[in-house]
């Protein structure tokens, strides 16, 4: 119940059904002002080519009662990418630091991958191939 694979599903599951951000700014200090008093984590790095992307929010979701920080950015044409981060203690078999794995997630493009502590995973609705979105949103 704790693998990686059942996180990363419920995530995507999250915002396909019920897609509510806590917090709506452009700002990245003040959402992570907010992340770290809803008690997710503050720490993240974002990809460069996220970095060009309005930011639009975010919020704080639960897993197996740790916290998962939610990064919502408009990626165009009414789609949103969504950056989960939890720490990689979370999950038992987080995704390698090396590449990211890529994947699909109830037709959803994800991008999973572990830096330091934590891990994280992109995701967002697309019709482009995983390598595409993957060079197009990850550095």
């Amino acid at each position: 119940l704790d693998r990686f694979a059942s996180f990363k599903e419920r995530m995507v599951g999250e915002v396909q059904r019920q897609y509510a951000m806590d917090w709506e700014t452009s700002d990245m200090n003040q959402l992570r002002q907010a992340i770290a008093a809803g008690g997710g984590q503050s720490d993240y790095a974002i990809p460069k080519p996220l970095q060009r992307l309005k930011l639009t929010g975010g919020g704080v979701l639960k897993w197996q009662g740790h916290p998962v920080s939610m990064v919502c950015f408009d990626r165009g044409g009414g789609q949103m990418l969504f950056l989960f981060v939890t720490k990689r203690a979370a999950v038992k078999d987080p995704p390698s630091t090396l590449r990211p794995q890529l994947g699909i997630v109830h037709n959803y493009l994800t991008a999973s991958w572990t830096r330091g502590n934590d891990t994280y995973v992109l995701a967002g609705p697309g019709h482009e191939d995983l390598q595409t979105f993957a060079r197009k949103y990850l550095d």
